[in-house]
């Protein structure tokens, strides 16, 4: 592709590769995703794309330019754009004003096991479509959340992320897939405070009978509405990511301390450790004893 510029005037310099990101992730070793804050302009630059990206433009508009597999989209970017990028070929970017945008890698892994889970699609291998300029105040909702866990301040926890992570999967799946789209019925989702509410009210309490009904009058909801929306936010109902947490929270227990595995039942909310190989053996296939042999 060819860069024009008016008559007279001399070239722009361009960078063929992308300034370091202002914030980033890489260092909380997030599961399944990548946040960057990115700052850049005068850029001419092709991006390998492993993974799927999300960018919000934050800040500037732009006429951007790009091309991938023969395919050239071209126009104004400004704040509250959303850019889709599908795990695949490299894509090539151009532009020369400046653009703030918040960038979420999503891992395609990530993506392909939930929509396999769906059983909405014939193999693992999801094809989500690119999409040069939305807007989508889910993924804008979203993006600016991440970004605010990046400050050293935030207290989000690891449960929370993985959470929103799995949201942010079926969002794409729900919207953006190429093949059919999954059938999620048309209910409100979980305000985002109320969600974090209730999976820190969780978390701090896997030592306890949890019950659905505590966790609901916690965040000021009924049982019902509660666990219709959890459902519908998280893609699970709500005893079964208590499960999936406690039995997350028992491998870690195994791996990394010595406590006798009766003490590591009652750690993760369970009334014997005759009940607790019970729930560990459904989740993982293995018993707690074999599991921690195997660390």
């Amino acid at each position: 592709m060819r860069t024009e510029h008016p008559s007279g005037a001399p070239p722009v310099p361009v960078s063929h590769s992308v300034p370091a990101p202002l914030l980033s992730s890489r260092v909380r070793g997030w599961d399944g995703i990548v946040v960057e804050l990115r700052c850049a302009s005068n850029v001419d630059v092709v991006l390998p794309y492993p993974d799927h990206a999300i960018s919000v433009i934050l800040g500037g508009a732009a006429t951007l330019c790009q091309s991938r597999g023969g395919r050239i989209a071209q126009g104004v970017v400004r704040p509250g754009d959303v850019i889709i990028t599908s795990a695949g070929e490299p894509k090539r970017w151009q532009h020369v004003d400046q653009l703030l945008a918040v960038v979420l890698r999503l891992s395609r892994a990530c993506v392909d096991k939930l929509a396999a889970e769906a059983h909405e699609y014939c193999d693992e291998s999801v094809e989500i479509r690119d999409v040069f300029s939305v807007r989508d105040p889910f993924l804008q909702k979203t993006a600016m959340y991440f970004l605010r866990t990046l400050e050293p301040q935030s207290a989000a926890s690891l449960g929370h992320i993985q959470t929103l992570v799995r949201s942010l999967c079926l969002h794409l799946l729900a919207k953006y897939a190429m093949k059919r789209r999954l059938s999620v019925p048309r209910l409100p989702k979980m305000p985002p405070k109320k969600l974090r509410r209730a999976v820190d009210y969780i978390e701090g309490n896997l030592h306890h009978d949890l019950r659905v009904a505590n966790i609901a009058q916690h965040v000021t909801m009924s049982e019902s509405h509660f666990s219709r929306v959890f459902r519908q936010t998280v893609g699970v109902p709500p005893h079964r990511y208590i499960r999936d947490r406690r039995v997350e929270r028992a491998k870690a227990l195994l791996r990394d301390c010595d406590m006798p595995v009766s003490e590591v039942a009652q750690r993760v909310g369970c009334s014997s450790a005759s009940n607790f190989s019970v729930l560990f053996h459904r989740a993982t296939g293995t018993t707690p004893r074999t599991y921690r042999n195997g660390c």
